[in-house]
């Protein structure tokens, strides 16, 4: 899904979040691997981002662990998800759209496209 957001990234009206659902999945003990992981494939992206011509360091998405589900439940998601949902804000941090289980990268380019 990721993949299919890059055209966008480049964008000054487009931001692009990752939060991760690990309530109750990660003992508090490894939280830092955790975190350790993230930024190994925060590092893989960056390259990934540069070969493919766009300012990596600018525009490299970050990624939110949330352990606690305090940083899902300020964006009104109370189930646990296991599967990609996009929601899309303004930038007032209005809610515009809001998808959920997306198992198609082509609907969410689709969304995003017809937003922007």
């Amino acid at each position: 899904m990721t993949l299919a957001l890059d055209p966008f990234r480049a964008r000054s009206d487009f931001d692009f979040v990752r939060v991760v659902d690990l309530r109750g999945d990660v003992p508090p003990n490894m939280r830092s691997m955790v975190r350790g992981q993230i930024r190994k494939e925060q590092a893989k992206e960056s390259a990934r981002l540069k070969k493919a011509g766009v300012n990596a360091s600018a525009d490299l998405a970050p990624i939110i662990p949330d352990f606690s589900g305090s940083t899902l439940n300020a964006l009104g998601w109370e189930s646990t998800y296991d599967q990609v949902h996009l929601v899309v804000y303004d930038t007032h941090g209005k809610e515009v759209k809001r998808l959920e289980s997306v198992t198609d990268a082509k609907q969410m380019t689709k969304v995003v496209e017809s937003i922007l």
